[in-house]
């Protein structure tokens, strides 16, 4: 059995990205402190690696909606407060004063979002990808994005005339935020996916291209690398 003593500011930052991968992902893998998984539905990549006190932990992890139902309780109070976990092949236990709960772990190989290896990467393409575009979104523009997307829902994003631009299932604009460095010469189209992750900082937004007319967009900050899938389809 391993033994691990996660600190409350890196343990809040865990469960703050389980929570954003629970509405689109049904289970994950962390393997030495990293998460490199697909979307449900396949159109978002998530390379994630965790705050320092997980960096020698791997864990399969069934349900993650089941998870943090548990986990969520064990945040502790004080601010130089920690967590106690204990890992073995069957079970990862959280430990306080007030309980300990064991939570049964999956097979990886059962696992609906199974951690992507190199390997996998290259047959995507990712080693193949040539940069069309780049700019920089602030944590300004993050937020109202997610703000927009809370209260109208936001079913898609255009990059197009210098700007991003978010739409609504009913396809009605709902918003637009100039990138006006850049003088873009195409039309892209994205899901809002790729903004529903707790970004801590500014957001470098680059759109690639990949073989077979394929495109990704990603969003990188100082942990995570979210890729999402793209079309060219001119902006209306």
């Amino acid at each position: 059995m391993q033994k691990y003593s996660v600190s409350k500011d890196d343990y809040v930052k865990f469960i703050n990205i389980l929570d954003a991968l629970s509405k689109h992902c049904l289970d994950c893998e962390v393997r030495q402190g990293r998460i490199r998984i697909r979307s449900n539905n396949r159109l978002a990549l998530y390379d994630v690696t965790l705050p320092e006190s997980w960096q020698d932990i791997n864990v399969a992890l069934p349900v993650i909606k089941s998870f943090l139902e548990v986990a969520k309780l064990f945040v502790p109070q004080e601010d130089d407060g920690s967590v106690d976990l204990e890992l073995d092949e069957r079970f990862l236990t959280l430990r306080d004063v007030y309980s300990i709960i064991r939570v049964s772990l999956a097979d990886s190989s059962q696992l609906n979002n199974r951690y992507i290896t190199d390997e996998d990467l290259e047959k995507i393409g990712v080693s193949q990808m040539e940069e069309l575009a780049k700019f920089s979104l602030n944590e300004i523009v993050l937020k109202r994005l997610k703000t927009v997307q809370k209260n109208f829902a936001i079913s898609v994003c255009y990059i197009a005339d210098n700007a991003l631009y978010v739409f609504s299932e009913s396809k009605t604009k709902l918003a637009k935020f100039p990138v006006a460095e850049n003088n873009f010469d195409f039309s892209l189209k994205f899901p809002f996916i790729l903004f529903d992750f707790p970004y801590e900082n500014d957001v470098d937004i680059t759109i690639y291209k990949l073989p077979q007319d394929r495109y990704w967009v990603k969003a990188t900050d100082n942990s995570a690398n979210v890729y999402t899938t793209a079309i060219m389809e001119q902006f209306k």
